[in-house]
């Protein structure tokens, strides 16, 4: 799940990972969404490779 969300501290990503009931939760501020992007599309890059 993605959900964009804000409170005092500004505003994130709560990215949220559901397997048979436990979910696993990361939270990314917004000022990082570029890099956090930019990591992920290397690691597709590098798996094309492959």
């Amino acid at each position: 799940f993605l959900d964009l969300k804000e409170n005092d501290r500004g505003r994130f990503v709560k990215i949220t990972e559901d397997v048979r009931g436990r979910r696993d939760t990361i939270m990314l501020p917004t000022e990082v969404l570029d890099d956090f992007i930019q990591a992920l599309q290397q690691i597709a890059d590098a798996n094309q490779a492959d």
